[in-house]
């Protein structure tokens, strides 16, 4: 198989777990700020500690030191941003306008990364985008605190991934991970000391979202980005309101009707179109 799709197949399955990420948040009754320390610290451990047992762990150049600065800055915005998102208005809202970002961060790698961006792919983006919106019907539910949270969760996002695109490329997805989530780790120090006096009974559910959704997440995420071009990396990424929709209907009953369903069907669609496109392409956006 080629490793271009083999990567993408990963990531879509990755994003693909990534629904029920909400449904943990709406379960913990903990500050957004605490919660997203919490999270970075129990991630944080594994990461580098994989990273010193597979020497990974050399100080990076002053040059990757700023970006791994930026990135871990920005990490650390973009889950508060998302987590004030899903507490000010429906969940798959804040993730469909989150992940509308991805067209955007497409067209900048192309421009200044240098990212070949075919037309078939950056069309699969759009259509991608499209059948998310579909899916979870942005107009019932969504509230203007809500919005302008996922909003900047969508810049932060994009300042995060692009920051470290260049990187990933050139480094071992557990390095890239294990050093941007230092950086997450000594920002969000005050934060996780007093979450751990309010977490309580939910730990483990505070654990488990750390070490498997984004501990072990993290390393297979900027694994497969490092072999992935933006565009693809953007439209596999709307599996996760994908996920979010089918994991409420099972977990919590709630029927997207038709249109979700549709909504649905063309995400798939549209990643499985662009995962075909992977290969190097003659045409591009310019």
């Amino acid at each position: 198989m080629n490793p271009t799709r083999r990567a993408a197949i990963i990531l879509g399955a990755l994003a693909s777990t990534w629904g029920v990420i909400p449904l943990i948040v709406r379960g913990v009754d903990l500050p957004s700020m605490e919660l997203v320390a919490l999270r970075v610290w129990a991630a944080a451990p594994l990461l580098l500690g994989v990273a010193a047992l597979r020497g990974g762990l050399r100080l990076p150049s002053q040059l990757h030191r700023r970006r791994f600065l930026v990135a871990g800055v920005s990490l650390v915005a973009h889950w508060l941003c998302f987590f004030q998102a899903i507490k000010s208005t429906r969940v798959l809202v804040a993730l469909v306008v989150i992940y509308a970002a991805s067209p955007v961060m497409a067209l900048i790698a192309a421009r200044f990364l240098g990212e070949p961006l075919s037309l078939r792919a950056f069309s699969a983006l759009l259509v991608g985008l499209g059948g998310a919106a579909l899916a979870v019907n942005t107009g019932e539910g969504a509230t203007a605190e809500g919005v302008m949270w996922a909003l900047a969760g969508a810049l932060t996002l994009g300042i995060s991934l692009l920051t470290l695109k260049p990187v990933a490329a050139g480094l071992a997805g557990i390095t890239v991970a294990g050093w941007q989530f230092a950086v997450a780790a000594a920002v969000t120090t005050p934060w996780m000391v007093s979450g751990l006096g309010l977490v309580g009974a939910d730990w483990w559910k505070v654990l488990a979202l750390g070490l498997f959704l984004t501990g072990l997440s993290g390393l297979i995420f900027w694994w497969t980005v490092g072999r992935l071009p933006v565009a693809l990396v953007g439209t596999l990424l709307y599996l996760e309101p994908v996920s979010a929709v089918t994991t409420a209907a099972i977990a919590l009953s709630e029927d997207p009707g038709a249109r979700g369903w549709v909504g649905v069907a063309v995400v798939v669609v549209a990643g499985a179109v662009a995962t075909r496109a992977a290969a190097p392409s003659p045409q591009h956006v310019q």
